[in-house]
């Protein structure tokens, strides 16, 4: 019984040093971009010169891009645009566009089934 209750406070304490929790979606970019944690999903939103970038993930999974459909709303003061998102590689979404900042940007995914849709917002 000692045995048991001094590994477990050993295990606890190890999670407390490491500062690891085991909530889902990871909080860290990987892109050097912003992060929404929408449930299990985790958006990773890029914004370059030219190229706006979404990365999706599913509790830390990459989402096969080819296979969900993404699209981002953008409104700046009294302007409005609804743009497509591309397919890229493994689970990137793009455009050949920047956000500026100052934006309010909703970004809604529909999954492979056409029918379920994840939705985040971000403001710039």
């Amino acid at each position: 019984m000692k045995t048991l209750l001094k590994s477990s406070i050993l295990f606890m304490l190890c999670l407390i040093m490491t500062g690891k929790t085991f909530a889902h979606g990871n909080t860290e970019p990987q892109h050097g971009g912003v992060i929404k944690v929408v449930g299990e999903y985790t958006f990773e939103l890029v914004r370059q010169d030219k190229l706006t970038e979404l990365y999706v993930t599913y509790e830390d999974e990459e989402i096969d891009a080819n296979a969900i459909h993404g699209i981002i709303k953008i409104k700046k003061s009294k302007e409005k645009q609804k743009i497509i998102l591309q397919s890229g590689q493994k689970n990137r979404l793009f455009m050949n566009q920047t956000i500026s900042d100052g934006s309010t940007v909703l970004v809604m995914i529909t999954l492979a089934d056409g029918f379920s849709k994840i939705v985040a917002k971000y403001k710039l």
